[in-house]
Order: C-alpha cells, then sequence, then structure tokens
C-alpha cells in the first residue's frame, strides 16, 4: 500500500531582494511595515497546504489571533494585496482563492528541486500564462525573415572590416518606461482611493452595530470553562477549533437578541452565553460536551427550548421562560414586566 501523496510544503525560499521588489514596497507605504507579516502568514498557509488557499469568514479572526492586528486591518491588506497583484485579483473574485502566478512557479520549482511530481488539479495561472507566451514566441518566428547564404557572407565580412567598437545604444522604449510606470502608479493610486472612498460612505448608509472586541471571545471563553470545570470537576481542553466555533457561536447569540431588538454589547452577550450553557440537559450532549457541538446543535436547543421540552431535550425540565434567560438579560426582563400596560411577554416565540 503506498504511502499518501504529500501537497504541501515544509518550507519555501525567501529571497533577498523581497524588499526591493515594486509589490512589496508599495505595501508598505500604503498599509506601512506591519502588513508584511500578514503577507508572510498568507504565503505560510498557502505553502503548507499546496499552492493556493480558500477564503472564508474565520480566516481574518485566525490571522488576527496569531498577528495582533485588528480583523479590519488584515481584510484591508488582502484588499491591497489583490489590487497590487500579489495575489490574482480575478481568481478571487470568481472563487474566493488566494494564489497567484508566482506562488504557483515557486511551488513548481521546490517540486522539480524534491524530484517529486507536481500536479495543479485545479486553479492553475501557469498553463495559462505558457498558453500566452508560446502563442506570442509563434507570432513573432513568423514575422522573422530566412537568413540567406548571401546575406550570411556579407555579414561576416561587414564585422571583419569593422575594428571601431560602438558602445550598444539602450533598448527601444526604455526611456518611456519611468512615464509608464508612474502613470500606473498613480492609477493604481486614484483606484485605492476610490475604494477606501465608497467604502466609508458604505459603513455611512449601514446602521452602527456595536464593535465587537477580541475581548469577548476572550471572556466567553473563561466562562465556557469555569462551566465545564463546575459541571463536570475537570477542565477543558481547548483547542484552535474551538476558538472559531466560538466565534459562530456569540454570532448566532447575537443575531437572535437583534431579531428581537435587544442589547448587543458584550456583557449581554456573554450573560446570555452563560445562560445558554446551563439550560443544556440533553444526554448526548452531555457525554460528548464541547463548543463545536454546542455550536452545530444551536437550532436544535432554541428549537425545543420553544416548544417548551424537557427531559432529554436541549434544555432542562425547567423550560419556562428558558429560552427567554440567554436571549434578555435579568435587567431587560425586570423592565418588560414592570409594564402594567402590556401582558407580560413570552420571550421564546421570538426565536
Amino acid at each position: 500500500m503506498g504511502r499518501n501523496k504529500k501537497i504541501g510544503l515544509d518550507y519555501f525560499p525567501f529571497d533577498v531582494d523581497f524588499f526591493q521588489d515594486i509589490k512589496i514596497r508599495k505595501l508598505i507605504k500604503y498599509q506601512r511595515g506591519k502588513a508584511v507579516t500578514v503577507y508572510a502568514l498568507l504565503l505560510c498557509l498557502i505553502y503548507k497546504n499546496g499552492y493556493y488557499m480558500l477564503w472564508d469568514e474565520e480566516l481574518p479572526f485566525i490571522l488576527s489571533e496569531q498577528t495582533g492586528f485588528e480583523e479590519a486591518y488584515i481584510q484591508e491588506v488582502v484588499r491591497c494585496c489583490l489590487a497590487l497583484g500579489l495575489f490574482s485579483k480575478e481568481l478571487f473574485d470568481k472563487e474566493k482563492v488566494l494564489t497567484s502566478i508566482g506562488i504557483q512557479e515557486r511551488y513548481k520549482r521546490i517540486c522539480d528541486d524534491c524530484r517529486r511530481k507536481c500536479e495543479f488539479s485545479e486553479f492553475n495561472l501557469i498553463s495559462s500564462e505558457e498558453k500566452r507566451i508560446s502563442s506570442e514566441e509563434k507570432r513573432i518566428s513568423s514575422e522573422e525573415k530566412p537568413i540567406t547564404s548571401e546575406e550570411s557572407t556579407q555579414s561576416k565580412v561587414k564585422e571583419s572590416k569593422e575594428n571601431i567598437i560602438i558602445p550598444p545604444t539602450p533598448p527601444k522604449g526604455v526611456e518611456d518606461l519611468e512615464k509608464v510606470i508612474s502613470e500606473k502608479d498613480h492609477a493604481l493610486n486614484e483606484a485605492l482611493a476610490k475604494i477606501k472612498e465608497l467604502e466609508k460612505q458604505s459603513s455611512q448608509n449601514k446602521p452602527a452595530k456595536p464593535k465587537r472586541s477580541n475581548g469577548l471571545n476572550a471572556n466567553a471563553r473563561k466562562a465556557f470553562e469555569e462551566h465545564f470545570r463546575n459541571t463536570f470537576g475537570e477542565e477543558y481542553y481547548w483547542t484552535a477549533k474551538d476558538a472559531g466555533n466560538m466565534s459562530q457561536l456569540l454570532r448566532k447569540l447575537t443575531f437572535s437578541r437583534e431579531q428581537i431588538q435587544m442589547p448587543v454589547d458584550d456583557a449581554s452577550v456573554l450573560y446570555a452565553l452563560q445562560v445558554f450553557l446551563t439550560s443544556v440537559k440533553d444526554s448526548w450532549l452531555l457525554d460528548n460536551f464541547s463548543v463545536a457541538n454546542i455550536n452545530s446543535k444551536y437550532n436544535e436547543i432554541v428549537s425545543k427550548a420553544k416548544n417548551g421540552n424537557s427531559g432529554t431535550g436541549a434544555i432542562g425540565s425547567s423550560t419556562t421562560g428558558s429560552t427567554e434567560k440567554f436571549v434578555c438579560s435579568k435587567a431587560e426582563k425586570g423592565a418588560d414586566r414592570e409594564s402594567d400596560r402590556a401582558p407580560q411577554k413570552d420571550y421564546s416565540s421570538r426565536f
């Protein structure tokens, strides 16, 4: 039985002229030096899995956790990398994939050096580039005239008579190279400025939402570990996968509260999480109590809370107001009950 084919790399080369690359210099100019950290981390993740990486909504949080930068800044750096051509913008817009011709060429070269078979099963940018270059070479070759024997003889005679060394003239078009680069740089600056202006206008038109700080995730982790310790008498082993599932669970709780126009500040959401965890009484969930399982069963837990199920249900036997507890805080429930003009509200119907 053969071994599984290895796709990812253990290392990749770092060019000594990395910081002289015009794209890297522009990235540093537009997003400052710490943007290189984000770009280098993305390269590590890409080469670890092969020659490309799929972008998803959890990736900014993972990069933020590893670099210490804000998620919004990481997303801005990625957009700048796409605009500069460090990643293929066309492939990203179409497939949400991060890769480039340079990344794939470097991956192929490393595989060749290691005498390892290199296969581009999907998102191959090299083949399309090679086809384009090949077609251009054929066109140039067809335009060249064949050299006759008479022309060859005359050329040799002419070379033998010329004893004066003439300095080579610069290639045609070099004088305009700086002008072309300057124009492209100016166009890129205008495009980035326009993107920032559109994002600013879009953010002004959207209703302001409370900023979700990284402190909520940290406090949520502490609350979950404390609940696990008090319930099962042992410590919970936290994994990297749990961080992503906890972020999703907090977003689900926030969404549920937004639907009934309840506060979604960090303190309210954290309280909702604590009560939500204490409401779990399902036997299977208690035997397999983890962030991932709680997150995956969120809708089922809410549904059983709405129907008032007990016994083996996800919510405990005392189901009256269970959904109300993890959606509304104590202060919010008191405010509703102080009104004599309206009947007591049934919060479970709001899910």
